[in-house]
């Protein structure tokens, strides 16, 4: 979804429509969009002031105002404790209490004041009440597990700067986040990892953090938790991209918001063979796990763990054939790198065994002829 175009995302779907469920309607089909005056969303309203004033939104939820008589009272002239006289009332709001021909409004009983008196007490608080229209969303809802409010607002942001110029649908789903396709602002593309603000899995997390000496100090608290996690995966991936590891290349972290390289399958199937390496705009490279493989991919697998620990001073700490593109023309391409942990962790020779245990029993069901001894892999891999 691009400025006032109708792009859709890999699978055809959206991923604003139950966003903004409420009255708040995101451009065409439920897009981004940048219009000339800014980012525009009807239905959101960014100060107090009414539609009709010509201030804030363009929204069309008038009937959100409670009571859009107006009774040509002031705040001035009128508080709930305010004790009311008909006929003092009725001479400064001449046929505003008058009974036929006797405008004075002293013929009227007491039951008439009252009735008369609850009428305005009512009238006064309604006007009295914060005017504020629905801007879609209940408090900090989330929606689709992973589209609160401050995400939304945060892809606004990257937006509005130029970082992106839109964002299409999800390609990818993981349990701590997803991946959605986006478009720069030359409309190439960008992998946007969002990361669940709704998940508990991030507490027990902190074991990857906690201990590192890049991050000293680490609130409890989820959203926090998740904001670090993201954060942390853009260090790393810089780190490693700056020692020559291929990772996907980092563009920028907001909030809970990375954006990186897409990493796009290659076409291999033009119909006029003019170029085999051109890629599919939106569709993600081929996984290890989905690939023909070799022994060459087992040794440059080990290569990659070999200079992300000498050259980027990291243990990746989840590595396997779920996190390893195989791409024609580059090779190997490791990512999800928000669990790395620096060298230096306590616990960072334990996890890089497990990594070395982990890539070598994958090779070997499938048939490649690997290395079984742990401990020489990883004295070939630390040294």
């Amino acid at each position: 979804m691009t400025g006032d175009s109708d792009t859709s995302g890999a699978d055809g779907s959206r991923i604003w429509d139950d966003a903004f469920e409420h009255g708040c309607n995101t451009g065409m089909n439920g897009s981004l969009h940048a219009g000339p005056a800014g980012m525009h969303c009807d239905g959101m309203d960014t100060d107090d002031t009414d539609s009709d004033n010509g201030g804030g939104a363009d929204c069309g939820n008038a009937d959100t105002y409670e009571d859009s008589t107006h009774t040509g009272l002031s705040d001035a002239d009128y508080t709930p404790d305010t004790v009311v006289d008909a006929a003092n009332l009725d001479a400064k709001y001449p046929g505003f209490v008058g009974d036929g021909g006797n405008s004075s409004g002293s013929n009227r009983s007491n039951s008439d004041t009252s009735s008369l008196t609850a009428r305005l007490e009512l009238q006064a608080n309604r006007r009295k009440r914060k005017k504020t229209l629905a801007d879609g969303f209940k408090k900090n809802k989330v929606v689709n597990e992973v589209l609160d409010k401050p995400t939304i607002m945060t892809l606004y942001k990257m937006i509005s700067d130029g970082t992106l110029s839109g964002v299409n649908g999800s390609v990818s789903a993981g349990k701590e986040s997803l991946v959605f396709w986006g478009l720069d602002g030359d409309g190439g593309s960008v992998a946007l990892k969002v990361y669940l603000v709704s998940t508990s899995n991030f507490k027990r997390r902190q074991a990857y953090v906690v201990g590192d000496p890049r991050f000293a100090s680490v609130k409890k608290n989820t959203r926090s938790l998740v904001y670090l996690w993201a954060k942390k995966e853009f260090r790393n991936l810089t780190q490693c991209a700056a020692a020559g590891v291929p990772v996907p290349k980092p563009i920028r972290v907001e909030n809970n918001v990375l954006a990186m390289e897409f990493v796009e399958c290659p076409n291999t199937a033009r119909a006029d063979h003019t170029s085999g390496n051109e890629s599919l705009p939106g569709r993600p490279a081929t996984l290890l796990l989905h690939s023909d493989v070799t022994y060459d991919d087992y040794l440059q697998a080990l290569s990659i763990m070999s200079d992300m620990y000498k050259k980027a001073n990291l243990v990746h700490g989840d590595y396997s054939e779920y996190n390893l593109f195989k791409v024609k023309g580059r090779g190997l391409v490791v990512f999800d790198l928000g669990s790395a942990v620096d060298k230096r962790h306590p616990n960072s020779d334990a996890l890089l065994q497990r990594d070395i245990n982990n890539i070598t029993r994958f090779f070997k069901r499938r048939g490649v002829d690997v290395d079984t001894d742990t401990n020489k892999i990883m004295e070939h891999v630390m040294l």
